[in-house]
């Protein structure tokens, strides 16, 4: 993660030198996605709250 990061900044720094005052630099660190094995990750959680179907016609 580190060196992610000190490669971001490096990036955001070296084209920062174009940006004008009134440009936005939007960055977006994901997480591992551990905290949702049980829900997002599981297809039986998924179907059972509506967000993945098991519709034959659909695979």
């Amino acid at each position: 993660m580190a060196l992610t990061l000190k490669a971001l900044c490096i990036t955001i720094y070296s084209k920062g030198k174009k940006l004008g005052k009134d440009d936005v630099v939007v960055v977006l660190l994901p997480d591992t996605g551990r905290n949702y094995l049980s829900t997002i990750f599981n297809d039986e959680w998924m179907e059972k709250n509506g967000f993945l179907s098991r519709n034959e016609d659909e695979i």
